[in-house]
């Protein structure tokens, strides 16, 4: 799994990366997309990094006000940088 991870390919990352997190996720610790944003900075990489605190994993399909700022984070990522 460490080989797959993002931590371990992120001086291939080429793409703008836009990294959404929920602060109560209890899949994926909020510490995982803290240290992938904080390698991205120290590569001068592109990207956004928006946590939502009251957040579950998988929050973006809930319908749920987090989920539509979310997806409005997203829609607009796209429209950004992959026109």
């Amino acid at each position: 799994y460490a080989a797959r991870s993002p931590i371990a390919n992120v001086v291939n990352i080429k793409t703008p990366l836009l990294v959404i997190h929920g602060g109560k996720d209890d899949i994926v610790p909020i510490g995982q997309s803290e240290k992938l944003v904080a390698e991205l900075q120290k590569l001068n990489k592109v990207f956004l990094y928006k946590k939502y605190p009251n957040a579950p994993h998988g929050f973006i399909s809930t319908g749920s006000a987090d989920a539509n700022n979310a997806n409005k984070e997203i829609a607009d990522w796209f429209i950004k940088y992959f026109k």
